[in-house]
C-alpha cells in the first residue's frame, strides 16, 4: 500500500491513517502527494510512528517522491498481488507550497506497470 496524508489539514487524523493501514497491508509505503505548506517529512514522521508502533516488524517505507514510491510498490508485486494507492488518483496535480504542480499517480502507475512488464489483464 502507498499512502500519504495531505498538508494543512486535520492533524488528529495522521495517527490512525499510520496504524489502520499497518493492520491491514502486507507492506506499506509511506510517500508525500500534497504538502502545501507543511514539512512533508514530518507529516511522514507522524505516519511512519503510528504505522510501525502499530504493526512491529512489518515492512514500512519511506519514500518522499511518490513517483519512486509507485515504482517500489510494482516492483514488489508479484502474481496475485494488489497495490493501493490510497490518494486521489483523480487529481492531475500536487499541492505543494501553494502551487499546483501537474501530476498523475493514473500516468505513474501505469507507466511504472509497463516498464516492469506487466500487461493489462
Amino acid at each position: 500500500m502507498v499512502f500519504a496524508a495531505n498538508g494543512d489539514r486535520d492533524h488528529s487524523k495522521r495517527e490512525a491513517m499510520g496504524a489502520i493501514p499497518a493492520e491491514l497491508a502486507d507492506h506499506l509505503i509511506v510517500t508525500d502527494l500534497n504538502p502545501r505548506t507543511e514539512d512533508p517529512a514530518s507529516i511522514r514522521a507522524v505516519l511512519l510512528e503510528a504505522a510501525r508502533a502499530t504493526a512491529p516488524g512489518k515492512p514500512v517505507e519511506e519514500i518522499a517522491d511518490p513517483t519512486a514510491a509507485i515504482r517500489r510498490a510494482v516492483e514488489l508485486a508479484g502474481p496475485g498481488d494488489s497495490i493501493l494507492w490510497a490518494g486521489p488518483g483523480h487529481q492531475e496535480y500536487r499541492e505543494i507550497g501553494t502551487d499546483k504542480v501537474p501530476y498523475s499517480a493514473r500516468s505513474e502507475a501505469r507507466l511504472a506497470l509497463q516498464d516492469a512488464g506487466w500487461e493489462p489483464a
